[in-house]
């Protein structure tokens, strides 16, 4: 089987087995956007696949930085905002 992805963002397909140990297909699809005042586009430079949970520091001793886009089941849609803010006039 072939995901053919016609998008700038990174995607990949998993087989992995469900709780019943049945194989199940899954679409990993990752977009990264650059908010504006006005809109949200997709970024000319995309963020990678995480394929496991990343930390800040030690794993045991620091949190979460990244977690690992490659999970069995995942119901929702995961966002994940990172940036920066700044005050209109550095106020």
């Amino acid at each position: 089987m072939e995901l053919i992805n016609q998008t700038a963002a990174p995607a990949q397909l998993l087989v992995m087995p469900d709780k019943d140990g049945a194989e199940t297909l899954t679409v990993v699809w990752k977009a990264t956007y650059s908010i504006g005042r006005e809109r949200c586009v997709l970024a000319d430079e995309q963020c990678e696949l995480v394929a496991g949970d990343e930390h800040y520091g030690e794993p045991d001793a620091s949190p979460l930085k990244l977690q690992s886009d490659f999970s069995p089941y995942n119901p929702g849609t995961a966002v994940v905002l990172l940036g920066h803010a700044y005050a209109p006039k550095g106020k």
